[in-house]
């Protein structure tokens, strides 16, 4: 599985250029991360930081942990 690329993407980085952003936010899916249990895959998301970082930006993750191998990203025990 790769991320989605929009084409819509030169126009964000034309317009984050001209507001003077320096910071992208965006969700780090796990599933992607990690296909099969214990390989970890970051390929996909070393590209989207090399291609913010040639507009400038820099990457803020957002954690998503929701596959069904783990629980959805439910919290484990009942003391959440």
């Amino acid at each position: 599985m790769i991320l989605k690329r929009t084409r819509h993407e030169k126009i964000c980085f034309q317009y984050s250029t001209a507001m003077r952003l320096n910071w992208a936010a965006t969700d780090m899916l796990w599933s992607i991360v990690e296909q099969d249990k214990g390989k970890y895959d970051f390929s996909n998301y070393d590209k989207l930081v090399s291609d913010l970082k040639q507009h400038g930006l820099k990457t803020v993750f957002i954690l998503d942990l929701g596959i069904p191998r783990y629980g959805n990203g439910a919290p484990l025990g009942g003391n959440a």
